[in-house]
């Protein structure tokens, strides 16, 4: 197949041709009316293939279908424009690398529907993956502690938190991060782990705010306290677990360990 000398080279690649979709993934998209906010029409045709041209409605969507996946605009990967608007905006640029990582990660989809096709005993119907199944809305789809662990390694207990409460604040309702009890737990227990039994603490601390009635915090931060000396806290929270399982006989004995001056076993 011969490549097409009138189109930019940005759009032909082997790639097109091996991954189902590819080229249409990667075209800037535009409906028929024209206008200062459109793109060239040029950029809407494919390169003569098996699946033939691809339409503006179809390319519109499977663009738009990026955009809701990363939760961004379409200068995220495309150069230039005011970001609010198309004007200006450089289609056929390759200057972004994020363009460029969103050429490989279609492909890198396109190889995983093919593996997926040829597992045993799939469920029917299949489950299907594309860009939203990791990323959720996000552009880069990390777990919430690992956004929590850049920060904290990035700067301090406090910018974890805080990087938490934003995170929080704008994605709770979501789906794009796990503000589960058990997410931010695991992070605590790692740093116990590590001997930062401050550290630790600030994080159950900040994760009973979400699960104030969790019975697993509580008992991990009466553990936290004493390890730092710190047994009028541990009694507290004790007692907060208590009051929340009056009926616990395991939590009453370790706090009345506690207050005649004896040891607590978790």
């Amino acid at each position: 197949m011969q490549k097409p000398q009138d189109y930019p080279p940005l759009y032909w690649s082997p790639l097109a041709v091996a991954v189902p979709g590819f080229r249409a993934a990667l075209l800037p998209g535009g409906r028929p009316s024209r206008g200062p906010h459109r793109p060239d029409p040029r950029y809407v045709h494919q390169p003569p293939g098996p699946t033939g041209r691809c339409d503006e409605d179809s390319l519109l969507n499977v663009m738009r279908g990026f955009s809701f996946a990363l939760g961004a605009r379409c200068q995220y990967c495309h150069v230039g424009g005011d970001g609010l608007s198309f004007e200006g905006v450089d289609w056929a640029s390759d200057e972004d690398p994020d363009k460029r990582k969103a050429r490989f990660m279609w492909a890198m989809v396109g190889d995983l529907k093919g593996t997926l096709a040829a597992m045993p005993d799939r469920d029917t119907p299949a489950v299907d993956i594309g860009c939203k199944t990791c990323h959720r809305g996000v552009p880069k789809p990390r777990l919430l502690t690992q956004e929590m662990r850049l920060a904290l390694a990035e700067g301090s207990i406090e910018d974890a938190v805080a990087r938490y409460r934003e995170l929080r604040n704008g994605f709770l309702t979501d789906g794009a991060y796990d503000f589960g009890e058990w997410e931010v737990n695991t992070l605590a227990e790692s740093l116990v782990d590590a001997g930062r039994h401050r550290d630790a603490i600030a994080i159950y601390e900040l994760n009973r705010e979400g699960h104030p009635t969790s019975g697993s915090i509580l008992s991990a931060l009466a553990d936290a306290y004493l390890l730092v000396g710190d047994t009028t806290t541990a009694m507290s929270r004790l007692g907060i677990w208590l009051d929340l399982e009056p009926g616990n006989e395991r939590v009453r004995g370790r706090l009345e360990a506690l207050r005649s001056g004896g040891q607590s076993n978790p």
